[in-house]
């Protein structure tokens, strides 16, 4: 990918993305003992054309619509895009040197996505160490989002 892309992708998502620590709980899921976590990226827009370009440069993701409502809040259809765990890594790492407001929120991501993955399906517990880090990133993430910090 070229410097000039990366850097675009960076400024359209620095506005535009909500980069979020998800939590998947146990819960309706039979044989689940433990919450899982995993960073997702998504970007929504009401242009189209833009959402798929994003998407394109990366080849990866999923595009979703949301269509207009009709209400106030949401006259036009919003397109979504939206990536997960490992494949939001690699896009981080990709623009990372190119996030200014959201910079601290990247880092926190991909100190998070150095945790070791886990892998039992959900099936074996979790264990309780990197529960408890798991929680500390997800208070850490929530206390960025609200206050919004910048760049140092």
């Amino acid at each position: 990918m070229r410097r000039t892309d990366a850097a675009w992708a960076a400024g359209l998502m620095d506005g535009e993305a909500a980069i979020m620590l998800h939590l998947q709980k146990p819960a309706n899921q039979p044989g689940r003992r433990s919450t899982t976590a995993h960073v997702r990226v998504r970007v929504g827009m009401c242009d189209e054309r833009t959402v798929r370009r994003l998407a394109r440069m990366f080849g990866v993701g999923t595009i979703r619509v949301r269509e207009a409502s009709g209400k106030k809040q949401q006259k036009k259809d919003l397109y979504l895009w939206e990536v997960n765990g490992r494949k939001a890594q690699r896009i981080l790492e990709i623009t990372k040197p190119h996030f200014y407001t959201k910079a601290k929120l990247v880092k926190l991501a991909l100190r998070f996505l150095r945790l070791p993955v886990w892998t039992a399906g959900g099936r074996r517990r979790m264990p309780t160490a990197l529960q408890a880090k798991h929680l500390r990133f997800r208070k850490e993430f929530r206390a960025l989002q609200i206050h919004k910090l910048a760049r140092p």
